[in-house]
């Protein structure tokens, strides 16, 4: 199943361990109002396992995770490295946790529901 599902990941722009940047500080200079996590992990909800790892830029990927999730009628948990299962950043059904909220702006709450 693992393996299945990181197939698909890769199909769709997902390839384990991708990298948006070789640089996290120059990628935040130049994206400033976005939800970036490096070395992210995913957590599929209903079996608790970790089914990706690399960087993201939810307000960039947000729409294809949600399609993912919807495809296989689950929800994405999108934690940091160091995060929890109850402490996840960004959920693909309800966006972005109360936790995390507090450290994002208004305008970028909205691109990323």
């Amino acid at each position: 199943m693992k393996k299945n599902m990181r197939l698909t990941f890769k199909e769709k722009g997902f390839p384990m361990g991708r990298l948006i940047s070789g640089s996290k500080f120059m990628y935040r200079d130049i994206h400033p109002n976005n939800l970036v996590i490096f070395n992210a992990n995913i957590i599929d909800v209903k079996t608790r396992d970790n089914v990706w790892c690399g960087d993201l830029d939810i307000t960039f990927d947000a729409e294809k995770l949600i399609e993912l999730s919807d495809e296989v009628d689950t929800e994405y948990l999108i934690l940091t490295e160091h995060d929890s299962i109850d402490n996840y950043v960004w959920s693909t059904k309800t966006g972005v946790s109360e936790k995390y909220k507090e450290y994002f702006n208004d305008n970028l709450l909205k691109k990323t529901k």
